[in-house]
């Protein structure tokens, strides 16, 4: 092995991206004979590499399959936004967590909460 130690920064930076390059080589090497060694195994057994691997197909497939309730994660919402800053609109707070700056400001000026509050219409459902 060679001695690093008198080298040169660009030698050394040289160096490497020679080892970099090469450790992609091996890399890509062993993954090949890998995969051989896999598609091998996978004919022996009557199968295609895309059985294993789960192909578009396949996975449309399973798709289809009906899902039982339990299995499905519950969607999480944002918590829609209940203030608003009055003199940047585009600063809204949801009422939970920390008070923002505005809001503390408002307050310690004198101001209501419920001055801030975002006015929503309400819809109502016609029969």
């Amino acid at each position: 092995m060679a001695d690093i130690q008198g080298l040169s920064i660009q030698e050394l930076k040289g160096l490497a991206k020679k080892i970099e390059r090469e450790i992609e080589k091996r890399a890509d090497l062993a993954t090949a004979r890998v995969l051989k060694e896999v598609q091998k195994l996978a004919k022996a057994a009557g199968l295609e590499l895309s059985d294993l691997l789960g192909t578009p197909a396949r996975k449309k497939r399973q798709a289809a399959a009906p899902v039982a309730l339990d299995d499905v994660a519950p969607v999480k919402r944002k918590p829609r936004a209940k203030y608003s800053n009055p003199a940047d609109p585009a600063q809204k707070w949801t009422g939970r967590g920390r008070k923002p700056r505005w809001v503390e400001a408002h307050l310690a000026s004198g101001g209501a909460l419920e001055v801030l509050e975002i006015k929503r219409q309400r819809t109502t459902a016609k029969a």
